[in-house]
């Protein structure tokens, strides 16, 4: 996997941000604490009921009301497996019109609409 250029300048991790992957980019930019790369490696297709487990788990980060809290459980979710991580980068491209990024004094926020 390519590392960011950016990497080392505060980042914590290695792991590829989720939201840089999908359509709607990274509201974080540089304060994010991942790494800005598509993770293209080729995941596998578990059996179903492992799927649907998955699937419970995504819907359940959406149960939060506050957009950071979303952020980190799916960026957790993306990093244990590669079938979430592909699920939520499709859930966010298809997000991308109920989504908006606010400007509040020179700080971008993402506001959810579900």
């Amino acid at each position: 996997m390519e590392l960011s250029s950016r990497h080392g300048l505060g980042r914590r991790t290695r792991e590829p941000c989720i939201f840089f992957a999908s359509g709607l980019g990274c509201w974080k930019g540089s304060r994010c604490d991942f790494d800005h790369v598509i993770n293209q490696e080729p995941g596998y297709r578990p059996r179903k009921d492992v799927r649907e487990k998955v699937k419970e788990e995504l819907r359940r980060c959406f149960d939060e009301n506050e957009p950071e809290k979303i952020y980190a459980k799916l960026q957790d979710a993306a990093r244990q497996s590669r079938y979430a991580y592909a699920l939520i980068v499709g859930y966010l491209d298809g997000l991308t019109p109920s989504l908006k990024v606010e400007d509040d004094h020179g700080t971008k926020k993402l506001v959810f609409f579900l």
